[in-house]
Order: structure tokens, then sequence, then C-alpha cells
């Protein structure tokens, strides 16, 4: 079993994932995060919590890393729960396609085809409601998502 970090970096709004199996994820607006681990070298997207708290405390490495993505630092950050996530492997991700307000403070769309193998695994097989996204070469920089 694997658990989601204790602290994500929300990049922005997943809109769609594809798979190498031909599988395609398209996600509703408003409906879910696409985040990143602390150092930037996983990618998640999990459901927008309807609870949450707000908190000043954000720990320095997703500070960081939110300002190097996205051009500013965080103003606040929330606290929620979330099940704990046993991953299912579900083959490579070929791209992930989201929207983001980074460096504009606009929503733009921005699509990332993975040069390298990314590992996918999801929750659930059949109805998945989270994602992880990791790869050896996966990793969020201030130009975007490479890897």
């Amino acid at each position: 079993m694997s658990s989601i970090p204790a602290a994500l970096v929300l990049l922005g709004e997943p809109i769609e994932v594809s798979t190498d199996s031909g599988d395609t994820w398209t996600f509703a607006r408003g409906q879910f995060y696409f985040a990143s681990n602390g150092t930037g070298t996983e990618l998640w997207i999990l459901p927008k919590p309807t609870k949450r708290k707000i908190t000043r405390s954000i720990p320095r490495s997703a500070a960081n890393l939110f300002r190097k993505f996205a051009g500013w630092h965080p103003d606040n950050a929330w606290r929620f729960e979330i099940e704990s996530f046993k991953p299912i492997p579900f083959g490579s991700c070929l791209s992930v396609a989201y929207r983001s307000n980074k460096w504009t403070g606009r929503s733009v769309g921005y699509i990332h085809t993975f040069e390298n193998k990314t590992a996918i695994s999801v929750d659930d097989q059949n109805h998945p409601s989270v994602w992880r996204m990791t790869g050896a070469k996966l990793m969020v920089e201030s130009r975007g998502i490479t890897g």
C-alpha cells in the first residue's frame, strides 16, 4: 500500500489523461485537482474534497516548487482528508492535458506528452478516482512538466 503525500502542490486542473493501452480519461471541470508531490517527481489527480480547512502552514519544499512552477508564492494552503491510496498499475501514461494559471494568472490549457516511460497507477481499474504518474525522468520545473 502507498499513501498520498501529506503535502501536494496544486498545478492546476486535469483535462485528460491518455495511456498506452488506448484508455483515455477526461475530467469534468471543477471536479478534480492536478497536483505534484513536494519534490516534483510524481503527478497526482485527485477529486476535490467537499471539506477542507485553510492553513497558513506550507512546507518549504512545496512552497518553493509552487513558486518555481506558477511564478508566485502560494497565499495559503488547505488541509483535507482523502482515503488511503492502494495503487493498481495501469500501464504507461502517454500524455496529460491540464489547465493552469501559471505565470499569467489566466487559465490556459497545456498538453504534456511524456518522452520517457511514465507509469500510471489508479485506485480502481474500473472506476478510478485517484491517479498517480511516476517516471525516472519526470520532473515539475519552471518551464512546466518535463520527462
